[in-house]
């Protein structure tokens, strides 16, 4: 099973312990992974799904700051 594939289904899991557990889960965050952002989508509409902004500044803010810089961040 490949690394995108673990993780996601990791999450699956996760979520199942959780609601197995009477465990509400209301808003989840995540890198942007494309398949879990589907599946949450698709599947886990009752769940808020966020983006770690940590992951969204490393990969889209760092552009945004060469560029503003005029050099490699």
């Amino acid at each position: 099973m490949s690394s995108p594939a673990m993780e996601q289904e990791g999450l699956v899991r996760g979520l199942k312990v959780l609601s197995d557990a009477g465990v509400k889960v209301s808003s989840l965050v995540t890198d942007q992974h494309a398949g879990i952002t589907k599946m949450m989508r698709e599947k886990y509409k009752n769940i808020k799904h966020w983006y770690d902004t940590w992951h969204v500044v490393k990969g889209e803010g760092s552009d945004i700051i060469c560029s503003f810089l005029g050099e490699k961040f």
